[in-house]
């Protein structure tokens, strides 16, 4: 390809890159502006919009809102007789993905994990609870009414009803005042550990989606693999916690200028996703566990506010990306009674689970419905598990859509179900009534 070629090309992308990224914005600000809802929702819904399946569909040009795939050769050097392997993606992909890791090692470091410890029993019967039942629900609903989907589908369409997005519940409890309540404190704690959880089982659906899916699922290998998330992530941590002082002073603390101790974090943190996979973890994996360890440290509001920046830049354009590849029309290809039941059961499986273990955490009905429904929204993060299993190729369309669906409808349906249940007034818990 010649010079001029290849001018136009790369060219041709910073242009695409500008139009998603000002579709995302304008969306995200009408949906946060006068919709009231999470700006992540808008950049969802104008992927949909300009992407292949619908308006792009008449853009689709050689100047717009065209992302030509590249094929990148990869020889395995130092390997005789070793052959070239030929990857094929688009430059959107490799956006996509670097943006998803900055997500995940920023919503890391955001995380408290002071509060993650310190309400973790309560918390933690919580989030197990809605763990237990989502991924239960998701994963036998769709072997029974999508079996074409196969095993691994089902596994990450339970994945994807495990996840807990608590942005939106934490803004309503915000305005209601009810944020420091025993309810909006567990809430709080469940929602960290629900992370965890959520992303071991995402590390492990992503590694039996690597090697292959059916026939390669056996309990002594997601245990071993389960066992190696769970300490690759306690480890990183443990790290953070102990030697969070030195971290700051020795690593961080190199650097005067405050963007660049922000910067420095951050490559630490896409080192750490890449380490991650030589323990057969995806790279998110890694970019979370980074997270946590520097949400330990003293420059903890340090990163995030000097990393805001790349955030705002970047992370729109994973949700933009996932938003163009919905196509609506596939929900014809999707049983109508597994799609309605799967949103439902998405909106049971978090309120009954989470309340039937609030429960014995010492909440009355009254204060156990309350965790429940602050628990429902599924939010970026169903969409980021559902993201990874339409990239990883686990998903067809049709099952992407229906997880899209149901983190859209369970994160709007949070608010007018949470704030009625706080208002009403009266104490969550057994010992106060």
């Amino acid at each position: 390809m010649s010079g001029g070629a290849t001018t136009i090309i790369i060219s041709q992308f910073i242009f695409n890159i500008a139009l998603l990224l000002i579709a995302a914005r304008i969306a995200g600000d009408i949906t946060s502006k006068y919709l009231k809802q999470p700006a992540v929702l808008g950049e969802l819904i104008a992927g949909v919009i300009i992407g292949p399946y619908a308006l792009g569909s008449f853009l689709n040009s050689p100047l717009i809102l065209n992302f030509g795939e590249v094929a990148f050769e990869q020889v395995a050097q130092a390997i005789p007789g070793a052959h070239a392997t030929v990857v094929h993606f688009t430059l959107i992909d490799v956006i996509s993905m670097l943006a998803v890791i900055i997500l995940l090692f920023y919503a890391g470091v955001e995380t408290d994990v002071k509060k993650f410890i310190k309400y973790g029993p309560s918390a933690g019967l919580v989030a197990i609870g809605g763990v237990v039942f989502s991924f239960a629900f998701g994963y036998f609903l769709t072997q029974w009414m999508y079996p074409q989907g196969g095993q691994v589908a089902a596994l990450f369409m339970g994945a994807v009803l495990t996840a807990t997005s608590v942005g939106i519940t934490v803004r309503v409890l915000m305005d209601i005042g009810k944020l420091d309540t025993p309810e909006g404190v567990t809430i709080l704690g469940a929602a960290v550990i629900d992370d965890v959880i959520g992303i071991i089982i995402l590390a492990l659906v992503l590694s039996i989606a690597a090697g292959g899916g059916e026939g390669g699922i056996e309990l002594a290998g997601l245990v071993k693999l389960g066992a190696t998330a769970f300490i690759f992530w306690f480890a990183i941590v443990a790290i953070g916690i102990k030697f969070g002082g030195l971290i700051s002073k020795y690593v961080l603390g190199m650097f005067d200028d405050l963007y660049a101790k922000a910067i420095i974090a951050l490559l630490i943190g896409f080192i750490i996703a890449y380490v991650s996979t030589f323990v057969e973890l995806h790279p998110v994996i890694g970019a979370y566990a980074a997270g946590l360890m520097f949400s330990a440290t003293a420059d903890k509001e340090v990163i995030t506010k000097h990393l805001h920046g790349i955030y705002a830049f970047l992370v729109p354009l994973f949700f933009v990306s996932m938003g163009m590849q919905v196509d609506l029309f596939q929900l014809k290809d999707l049983p109508m009674v597994y799609g309605t039941l799967l949103v439902l059961l998405s909106f049971v499986s978090k309120i009954f689970g989470c309340a039937i273990f609030a429960l014995p955490a010492g909440f009355n009905t009254r204060g156990a419905v309350r965790v429940g429904l602050g628990m429902m929204p599924r939010g970026e993060v169903g969409l980021i598990v559902a993201g990874m299993g339409l990239l990883e190729g686990a998903i067809d369309q049709p099952m992407y859509v229906a997880a899209v669906m149901v983190s859209l409808l369970s994160t709007l349906a949070t608010p007018p179900l949470l704030k009625p249940f706080f208002e009403k007034g009266g104490s969550g818990l057994k010992s106060e009534t």
